[in-house]
């Protein structure tokens, strides 16, 4: 495949993360306030969340080093205790020496929605999401670089977090797919 070829499969993927991840926005901005009632509505707030990932599935150990990640999300909180958040999340992997002189690294972009309980008696609070990735990876031998085939992915997360302060927290989270990744995140709230 020509260079020409391969950023625009590129762009094609990012975009539809974007996509992704610009919809389930949406969603949660319209339709949270139904789910919950009016009377319960709380408040939102939005924030982001920079940390470390290490992949644990296969598919992407096999072509990926520890990396970092960035997020930004919009956060929908009710006096229950209950939030939804959207996120949307890009992720730069380590490069992994794959033998022979050659040498991949591997990006992802994608949205997740969380489900969210904030107990007013602790400040741990658990979590489950779901959302979708789209990876892009390139492979170089020598001089040579040449795109890695890589399937975008539907994730379940689970996670927990601690708030230190009403800004600033700390969140843990282990998300489930044919390409897993465990994650350590520092998040802040505006």
């Amino acid at each position: 495949m020509n260079t020409l070829g391969a950023k625009n499969i590129a762009g094609y993927r990012i975009a539809r993360g974007a996509a992704l991840a610009a919809t389930m926005l949406a969603m949660t901005l319209v339709g949270a306030p139904k789910l919950a009632g009016q009377d319960s509505w709380h408040k939102w707030n939005c924030g982001v969340q920079t940390g470390a990932l290490m992949p644990t599935g296969d598919k992407l150990k096999s072509v990926a080093e520890n990396g970092v990640g960035v997020a930004g999300y919009v956060e929908i909180m009710w006096s229950n205790g209950w939030a939804l958040r959207g996120r949307a999340e890009y992720t730069a992997f380590g490069e992994k020496e794959l033998g022979y002189a050659s040498k991949a690294n591997v990006t992802q972009t994608g949205g997740m929605l969380d489900l969210i309980y904030y107990s007013r008696v602790s400040k741990l609070y658990p979590f489950i999401g779901i959302g979708s990735f789209s990876r892009s990876g390139k492979k170089k031998i020598g001089d040579s670089t040449s795109d890695l085939k890589l399937d975008p992915s539907t994730a379940i997360s689970v996670g927990c977090g601690w708030n230190f302060t009403n800004h600033l927290g700390l969140e843990v989270k282990y998300s489930i797919t044919e390409s897993s990744w465990a994650q350590v995140s520092i998040l802040y709230r505006f």
